[in-house]
């Protein structure tokens, strides 16, 4: 299990309100944008890799949530569908925890509490493409994001790491490592079961 490093004494975390999520939507990585690039510049060897990569990530992800996510209701669905998501287009678009198609949307119509859930690199503002840059830190984890897909607030549960990374939490963040790519800089750790509790200790004031 994965435990982002807490916070040092002095920060003050003040808890403000904040909706419940009813349901998370978990995007799952399609480096549709690198494997094109790599195929049109004939880089075969890259462009395999990074299919590869697409299985064992959505696989890693997949399995983490089904094993590990038990806040509320949890649906996947593929970066390529991200202009869908946002226009809150889900019938179709999102998969339930079996990978089928919904075909009664989950979202009801003028609710904002979702949230949403990328692994990737920190951002501070907001996740619009597949191949997300590192504003924040080097290293990727889940990040919880708003029906905007903008960054929840300090101290809600967004997935950030607010300390150094230190030799014991190194230790932690390899052991947890469930696919790592053989030539990219592309890995998940699982981290559904830390969001999981967080979102329950927050939301829910259950320790």
């Amino acid at each position: 299990m994965y435990f982002a490093p807490q916070a040092s004494a002095q920060v003050i975390r003040k808890r403000i309100p904040y909706a419940q999520p009813t349901v998370l939507l978990i995007r799952l990585p399609t480096y549709s944008n690198k494997i094109a690039i790599y195929e049109k510049n004939k880089n075969r060897k890259y462009m395999e890799q990074s299919k590869k990569d697409a299985v064992g990530m959505q696989k890693a992800i997949i399995k983490d949530f089904a094993s590990n996510f038990t806040y509320c209701n949890f649906y996947y669905y593929y970066d390529t569908m991200q202009q869908a998501i946002t226009a809150q287009h889900f019938v179709g678009v999102l998969y339930d925890k079996n990978l089928q198609p919904v075909t009664q949307t989950p979202v009801q119509e003028g609710d904002t509490s979702y949230q949403i859930a990328y692994f990737g690199r920190y951002l501070q503002a907001s996740v619009q493409n597949d191949e997300a840059y590192n504003t924040g830190s080097n290293i990727q984890r889940m990040n919880i994001v708003n029906y905007q897909l903008k960054r929840l607030p300090d101290p809600l549960p967004n997935g950030s790491i607010r300390t150094g990374i230190t030799e014991v939490w190194r230790k932690v963040f390899n052991r947890d490592i469930t696919y790592k790519s053989k030539l990219f800089d592309v890995y998940y750790i699982r981290s559904a079961e830390n969001i999981s509790t967080e979102m329950n200790k927050y939301y829910r004031g259950i320790k």
